[in-house]
């Protein structure tokens, strides 16, 4: 895989190809083994973690030297300031609300000031072990509510499939380091409601609840899913599935007041932040139902780019194959439903997962089907390894089984990664380039350095999506990016009217960086320099001339021209 990348980079063919064996060997020959009878239970632990953790590390050799991913640069700035400012709740713009959930970056500058460690540096190690504390976790909880070793090793697996695990809960991200935690939170519950000595349910109570609040103070939506997924539990509970003990009413409502307190008291703007997401979805899958709006078409990207044809293919046919196994799994939970509250609560999450899907056909819905697969796919994983282990329940593992599993296994973890991740990202870009014994960093970069070098920190900016973190993680700049509305009206103005005056006026903003280049709207991908051969993306990779020439007036200043990216002195429009 890292000789994929590297050849990704260079520009050069059979990058893929590198790319899917490498992690064909991660990831199908462990699987093999543990859908077998012979491993141990310690031999099952180790492979399930190391496959998890080889594949962390397949996002960290995706760019080794830098956080390159959008989200990545925003927890990156709020980090650099509390080791710069040595306080929480730092200001940023571009993602207000993620300054007042600040697990992550209070945890990673501790790191750093423990260990002399630069924040990147430290953020890897925290979301490595953050990685690994999920897998064992999931592990530990998935065979606590099936008694078996086997069922929880497949099932952990069965989980690697889901979408967003090979990138997006490896990045340097608050729901990276709040998703294990939550995981161990309800491993906690489970606990608890084994537990028939009280000294003992007292130590899983308060173990609980001390994850509770790391995970309320970590990330907001992970926090709500704990709280749903406790109160679903004990009505479970109530409704005579499982055992009676396993009702946690008093942990949710632990919970649920401290996600409220910390929601009024110290984040209020999450409310707002999280009402415009749903609200924006619930109305975009109105729109895409009644035809006012057109539907998203999967493998297909905002500028245009198709996935390959065995991508869609690969794609499509893994969803099918977990469609089809899920039911057996879930007739398999529905047998045993007296043993676990949890068991239940995990099928009917399972089933939620696969009755979403439609979401990711709206396009302002997709992003929260998106999302929720992170904790709906333990519902898949379980629901998955019963079905599959129900059928090799004779304990032959006879070559056609073996080979069976290995196709299958091979092809939903694949396909997991296919859906989850764009082709043009998926592999390694080029992130400098070479001319003899020196470097050319990203436009961006070089950009952000010479805005903190030559203008100072703490400057008001337009900017698009990519330009715009680059200005504040390395800048320390105070950008308004392309997804907010004066960064776009500023932007994308055929004239300089009176309203747009005031509006850079009443915000303070002085300076506006203009980049003519397509790929630059694409917070992910526009921090790269194009691969060798490779065009950027749209016609002939650059914007109109009248999209990006509004500025070049007689009142502004042009103080950095680059070619592609230029950066005017605003203040004479309204001063």
């Amino acid at each position: 895989m890292t000789a994929g990348n590297a050849l990704a980079r260079s520009g050069e063919a059979g990058d893929d190809l590198l790319f899917w064996l490498g992690f064909l060997l991660i990831v199908v020959p462990p699987a093999v083994a543990i859908v077998g009878p012979r491993p141990s239970r310690g031999a099952r632990v180790t492979l399930l973690v190391g496959v998890g953790f080889l594949l962390y590390l397949t996002k960290v050799l995706h760019d080794p030297f830098a956080f390159t991913f959008s989200d990545e640069l925003l927890h990156l700035s709020n980090t650099e300031q509390i080791l710069r400012e040595g306080a929480l709740f730092p200001e940023n713009p571009i993602l207000p609300v993620s300054v007042y959930y600040p697990g992550l970056a209070s945890l990673t500058a501790a790191l750093s000031i423990a260990t002399g460690l630069g924040a990147f540096p430290a953020g890897l190690i925290v979301i490595g072990a953050a990685r690994t504390l999920l897998m064992l976790s999931l592990f530990l909880l998935f065979e606590r509510l099936t008694g078996s070793a086997r069922l929880a090793s497949v099932a952990g697996f069965v989980y690697i499939a889901s979408p967003n695990f090979l990138f997006w809960t490896a990045q340097f991200s608050y729901q990276s380091l709040a998703l294990p935690l939550a995981g161990v939170a309800a491993l906690a519950v489970v606990m608890r409601g084994l537990e028939r000595d009280q000294n003992d349910r007292q130590g899983w109570t308060v173990l609980f609840m001390v994850l509770a609040l790391a995970v309320v103070m970590t990330h907001h939506l992970t926090g709500y899913a704990l709280v749903a997924t406790l109160v679903a539990v004990s009505l479970a509970a109530l409704a005579g599935f499982g055992r009676a003990r396993e009702a946690a009413w008093a942990l949710a409502l632990f919970t649920a007041v401290a996600a409220a307190v910390w929601l009024f008291q110290v984040a209020p703007i999450a409310g707002d932040y999280l009402g415009t997401i749903f609200g924006r979805s619930f109305g975009g899958v109105a729109d895409t139902v009644a035809g006012t709006s057109e539907a998203r078409r999967p493998f297909r990207s905002s500028e245009g780019e198709v996935a390959p044809l065995w991508e869609r293919v690969t794609g499509y046919v893994s969803v099918l194959l977990l469609a089809l196994a899920l039911p057996m799994g879930l007739f398999r939970i529905l047998r045993r439903r007296r043993r676990s509250a949890f068991l239940v609560v995990a099928g009917a999450a399972g089933a939620a997962f696969m009755a979403i899907l439609p979401l990711r056909l709206v396009p302002s819905a997709w992003e929260t089907a998106n999302r929720a697969s992170d904790f709906l796919f333990v519902g898949i994983g379980l629901g998955i390894a019963l079905a599959a282990l129900h059928l090799g329940r004779d304990g032959r593992a006879t070559a056609p089984r073996r080979a069976a599993a290995a196709v299958f296994i091979a092809v939903v973890t694949i396909g997991g990664a296919l859906v989850g991740w764009p082709p043009s990202a998926r592999l390694s870009q080029p992130y400098e380039v070479r001319i003899g014994d020196r470097s050319v960093q990203p436009p961006g970069v070089a950009l952000a350095h010479w805005s903190r070098r030559e203008l100072g920190p703490g400057n008001g900016y337009v900017a698009d999506e990519s330009n715009g973190r680059m200005l504040l993680a390395y800048g320390q700049q105070r950008p308004f990016t392309g997804r907010d509305g004066l960064a776009r009206y500023a932007l994308e103005s055929t004239a300089v009217t009176p309203e747009l005056r005031a509006a850079l006026r009443e915000n303070g903003v002085a300076y506006a960086a203009v980049d003519r280049r397509r790929v630059s709207r694409d917070a992910l991908q526009g921090i790269f320099f194009a691969r060798p051969g490779q065009p950027l993306q749209g016609r002939d990779g650059y914007l109109p001339p009248e999209r990006t020439g509004t500025l070049d007036r007689p009142d502004t200043d042009r103080l950095f021209d680059s070619g592609d990216v230029v950066v005017y002195g605003v203040a004479g429009l309204y001063r």
